[in-house]
């Protein structure tokens, strides 16, 4: 298949000289303005849904500004763009370790970016904030204080997928959610059950990420065969490299593998925190696999390494969504993931892909081996894949679900200029 229909973005542009929204010269009074909330600046799955988002909106008809906490990998896409960031720290209302001693520091830390944002983006005419994650409250705090609507789309379940929980309180966060938004919106059916228990659902949208072109016209030739026995299997996971997104079970079902004679290799893509990655080396030392892994780190494209490999991966114990899923299927590489979350509304079993329960390192290694072993099923899930993402995974369906949001928004911020007027 043509890279050119799967990729979003150049991602092989030059980057010119950086363009920072501090060195701006204001908003144009013609178009509005929307400022989008990032919690990291990072290149990962709600980093890179943010920036499918913002570079397919019609920069005529909006002023698109991002707002980031330090600059990184996707600052420098947004500059090789010309799209303007504002930079200023400011810190997550969730954590694994609920101590106390860190509630009144990160409200001091909130506080203080708050009053920083209000100054910096006092010239300009930001009509929307779109806060593009759970993790961070400072976008709905900044809508309050500016009187101008928010929007707020949830990619996590915290606690689920994360292990971690809100500062505050699960339902003091929750009624700020609702209380500070005109509209919630949900990237699986499994995020928006959940939200439902706490926000009306009037204000509940189910949107999923869009990250693909609409070209089909090469599909085919990315159909997979199965590979030889005799060959090395390679099996890949991407993404964050974190205890919740279950890398044990991989490396696990790996020597699993190895010890039925099977050549199976592992790549990891992505990063995490040094003691995690140390643990994981040490557990793969012991079973004997050091050498069947490889470590590439983070990689800006993956679609490559996906293309190359047999098997994605993706064993994550409770998936909001499952972006790297719908990268590896998109080039017909079959995917198995854990029947969990929103990966059991991208994957059907037996059909476009295959689920294991998480945490089981056995049945994910029979998985491998019945994929491999019956020559059709590999065929016909990396044909099924292909036409099952190209069709509900457009970015025109994306931006266009998410453009209909943001106009609704962009009304009632005019309805309640017209009621102040009057």
């Amino acid at each position: 298949m043509g890279s050119t229909a799967l990729r979003p973005y150049d991602e092989t542009v030059w980057l010119r000289p950086m363009n920072d929204f501090r060195a701006g010269t204001g908003s144009s009074l013609k178009k509005p303005a929307i400022l989008f909330v990032s919690h990291s600046a990072g290149r990962y799955g709600a980093e890179k849904s943010l920036l499918d988002l913002v570079l397919g909106l019609d920069r005529d008809r909006y002023d698109v500004i991002i707002l980031v906490p330090r600059k990184g990998p996707l600052t420098d896409i947004l500059s090789a763009h010309g799209i303007r960031y504002i930079t200023v720290f400011y810190t997550r209302w969730i954590d694994s370790r609920l101590i106390f001693a860190k509630l009144p520091i990160r409200t001091i830390i909130t506080a203080i970016a708050l009053i920083r944002l209000l100054l910096i983006i006092k010239p300009y005419s930001i009509r929307v904030i779109y806060t593009n994650t759970v993790v961070i409250p400072i976008g709905a705090l900044l809508s309050r204080f500016l009187g101008i609507p928010h929007i707020w789309h949830i990619r996590e379940f915290v606690q689920e997928d994360r292990g971690a929980r809100f500062i505050y309180g699960m339902t003091s966060s929750m009624r700020l959610i609702s209380q500070t938004s005109e509209k919630v919106i949900c990237n699986s059916k499994a995020i928006h059950s959940k939200m439902g228990q706490y926000i009306p659902a009037k204000k509940l949208a189910l949107v999923y990420n869009g990250l693909l072109g609409s070209n089909q016209t090469t599909l085919e030739l990315s159909v997979k065969k199965v590979p030889d026995p005799q060959d090395k299997l390679v099996l890949c996971m991407a993404g964050a490299i974190a205890a919740h997104k279950g890398h044990r079970d991989a490396i696990i079902a790996l020597s699993i593998l190895r010890k039925r004679a099977a050549n199976a290799h592992l790549v990891i893509l992505g990063s995490g925190h040094w003691l995690h990655i140390r643990a994981l080396k040490r557990l793969a030392s012991k079973l004997g696999v050091s050498e069947q892994i490889d470590w590439l780190g983070y990689l800006q494209n993956a679609l490559d390494v996906f293309r190359s490999s047999h098997v994605l991966l993706v064993c994550s114990r409770f998936e909001p969504f499952g972006r790297v899923a719908v990268e590896a299927m998109s080039v017909g590489t079959p995917v198995i993931g854990t029947d969990a979350g929103g990966l059991t509304e991208i994957i059907d079993h037996g059909y476009t892909g295959l689920l294991y329960p998480a945490g089981n390192h056995q049945l994910l290694a029979d998985q491998i081996v019945r994929l491999l072993e019956e020559s059709n099923l590999y065929e016909s899930i990396s044909r099924n894949a292909i036409l099952s993402v190209h069709k509900r995974y457009t970015q025109d369906r994306y931006i266009n679900e998410i453009e209909l949001i943001i106009k609704d928004a962009l009304k009632v911020q005019v309805e309640k200029v017209t009621k102040t007027s009057h």
